[in-house]
């Protein structure tokens, strides 16, 4: 199923219908939620969490360096 292609037409209301032989493969049923992401000029479909803390989880991770030594030092310094 990797890098399989199909066609989609987008309606009047900007929706578009997920082939069923790929909706079976990302195991999605009627009324499941999905994340759709841009990339470049792509849209990435994937299906959804069960919450948004869980689709974000580890997003950030190394973003702003080394937090936990940051908030070790803070702490140490509370001391002083």
């Amino acid at each position: 199923m990797a890098n399989e292609l199909a066609t989609s037409r987008l309606s009047s209301k900007r929706q578009i219908t997920v082939p069923a032989r790929m909706a079976r493969a990302l195991g999605l049923e009627p009324g499941d939620r999905v994340i759709l992401r841009l990339e470049a000029n792509h849209i990435v479909l994937a299906p959804a969490p069960d919450s948004l803390a869980d689709a974000m989880a580890g997003s950030l991770k190394g973003r702003y360096g080394d937090v936990e030594s940051y908030v070790r030092e803070e702490r140490g310094s509370w001391g002083e």
